[in-house]
């Protein structure tokens, strides 16, 4: 989930973080897998999937 990776990635357990900030590195993410990140998913109200 969205609120998995914002922990899992940025050790969120006292911090606060924008969730703007996801947006922002999956936008890239996808930018940099180039014709591959059209596999990169968004999961309304659940978060993200790859598709291999």
């Amino acid at each position: 989930s969205r609120q998995e990776l914002l922990y899992d990635i940025w050790d969120l357990k006292n911090d606060y973080i924008d969730e703007n900030t996801l947006n922002v590195h999956i936008s890239s993410l996808r930018k940099k897998l180039g014709e591959n990140g059209k596999k990169l998913e968004t999961i309304r109200g659940f978060g993200y999937r790859f598709d291999l």
